[in-house]
């Protein structure tokens, strides 16, 4: 038999069917962009990392092994491999069971996946279709020594090398999912499976999807608490505790446009088609009080007779646009939901008739204000989502759907985001204060100083330590490190995300008290 059928039957020996654990296994993928962008037909190459998390672990010892099948839709597969995956594991270098040779431990011990006594890692196709592409691959850390990950935690187990092409127009997904069955050209087809005490365990399997997009006008669309920016895929999420009763959550609805000529024009209207779940009602919708930086040509009627007073930026309310609409809106028919419990908003906006108004190119407006009104339960979380849905109405306008006006045409957005509220009823006296996470230095501002004074606070003999430890833990991990420095830096300059909740409005937060932190660094207003 030679080497390579060789290892595939000792993984094979080693990933038999065993008796169900009550650990939880997860296969996912790191790296994988939310989306790619450029020219029509332009090649696209990115690496991503099939991961294993293991949770509820009572005991010592992790995976021993594990199996992969991964296919790749809307790309090609054009590597996988193990050289340089490290994994942090716990190992025993003579686990002979001999008293006379005791194990060497080590604990933890990082270790290189290429160097496993199963290390397999190839291109495949699927067993009944080979134009069906992806990878296999399977690991058994050790044969005769003890070799286990950690018990707990999330590990990279296998990197991917990815092509794929931008389309000729739009979007297109490239999707990375976990599918039994594909093979190489010596496997047997493989499934996904970890072995754990000696047992087979299959794991949940998350994938992920790019969209590969054509470089072109695109406009987006989310629902944000005030003050905040979308993720760059997915809803939002609004979190917080409150005593049990009527909360009211007032929400921003903002409109982006990219890849937009830099001295051009942005969107010149737009209507919205906004639904929520039946767990909130809405306490107010409005436009009066939403500003937007315009271009406005007072007297864009193309006689050079009469030129254009230009005015830009033009800071332009709303409520003064030649269509201002903002109004509860259902379901019901003759709406194509069909449904009269849906129940949301509508909004139609266009700014000028006869003049030319317009939003600034390549900018994030607030074109819309919500205030919903959430019950909630003692000692429960209330879970509702606000959402587009088009196709609402309100009691006198036909059914509406979300499209942005610019250049004259209708425009579909190329991403909307929703909001996903959570709110706990907290019962009896909250512990904690109203605190603001990110201003380490205490200045009242958000900018590189905080990450100065913070390496100040961690590296021994720079500085001294925080008065309050909780303003410079901005990933939310509930230390203050080095990394926190860094997380600024990169949310100040280089697109980051924003410091964790709460910010940059106060918020209650348990471990934050006027014992912990100074009062200066409270919201005591």
């Amino acid at each position: 038999m030679n080497r390579s059928m060789f290892v595939i039957a000792a993984a094979a020996a080693l990933l038999v069917t065993g008796a169900a654990q009550a650990q939880d296994f997860d296969f996912g993928i790191d790296g994988c962009p939310a989306r790619l962008s450029g020219n029509p037909g332009d090649p696209v190459t990115f690496d991503a990392f099939v991961t294993l998390t293991t949770a509820n672990n009572t005991g010592t010892d992790g995976a021993q092994g594990w199996s992969l099948s991964v296919e790749v839709s809307g790309g090609v597969m054009q590597k996988a491999s193990l050289k340089g995956v490290i994994v942090s594991t716990i190992y025993d270098e003579d686990d002979d069971g001999e008293p006379s040779t005791p194990p060497i431990h080590h604990d933890p011990f990082d270790f290189d996946l290429d160097d496993a006594f199963t290390d397999i890692a190839n291109k495949a196709t699927f067993k009944d279709d080979p134009l069906r592409g992806g990878a296999i691959s399977a690991v058994v850390l050790k044969s005769q020594e003890k070799m286990v990950l950690q018990p707990n935690g999330k590990v990279q187990i296998l990197k991917l090398t990815i092509n794929g092409a931008i389309p000729a127009e739009g979007c297109a997904p490239l999707t990375i999912s976990f599918t039994d069955g594909f093979k190489s050209s010596v496997s047997q087809p493989v499934n996904n499976v970890v072995t754990f005490g000696g047992a087979s365990v299959k794991p949940v399997l998350t994938g992920c999807t790019v969209q590969l997009c054509a470089i072109g006008p695109e406009f987006h669309l989310a629902i944000v608490e005030p003050g905040k920016t979308p993720p760059l895929s997915g809803d939002s999420e609004l979190t917080g505790s409150f005593p049990p009763g009527d909360v009211i959550v007032p929400v921003d609805v903002l409109l982006s446009s990219v890849n937009l000529p830099p001295a051009g024009d942005g969107a010149q209207g737009w209507s919205l088609s906004i639904a929520h779940d039946a767990c909130m009602t809405v306490s107010k919708v409005t436009l009066k009080g939403v500003t937007v930086s315009t271009i406005y040509d007072e007297d864009d009627d193309g006689e050079p007779s009469t030129p254009p007073i230009h005015h830009d930026p033009f800071e332009f309310d709303l409520s003064d646009a030649f269509t201002d609409i903002a109004n509860l809106a259902t379901g019901e028919p003759p709406s194509p939901v069909n449904d009269a419990n849906v129940k949301g908003v509508i909004s139609a906006v266009v700014m000028k008739s006869q003049e030319k108004m317009v939003l600034h190119p390549n900018a994030t407006d607030t074109v819309l204000r919500i205030s919903y009104k959430v019950t909630v339960e003692a000692n429960k979380t209330t879970n509702c989502r606000a959402f587009f849905l088009n196709g609402l109405k309100s009691s006198v306008s036909q059914p509406v759907n979300t499209v942005i006006t610019f250049g004259g045409a209708s425009i579909q957005p190329a991403l909307q985001q929703g909001l996903v509220i959570k709110l706990f009823g907290s019962v009896g006296p909250v512990d904690g204060a109203e605190f603001k996470s990110g201003d380490a230095n205490n200045d009242g501002k958000f900018n590189i100083a905080d990450a100065v004074r913070i390496v100040m606070a961690v590296v021994p003999s720079i500085g001294p330590p925080l008065p309050c430890p909780a303003s410079g833990d901005v990933d939310g991990n509930g230390r203050t490190e080095l990394p926190d420095a860094v997380y600024i830096i990169d949310w100040q300059f280089l697109q980051g995300s924003p410091p964790v909740a709460p910010f940059p409005a106060c918020a209650l937060r348990e471990d934050v008290t006027e014992l912990t932190c100074p009062l200066s660094y409270l919201c005591t207003q």
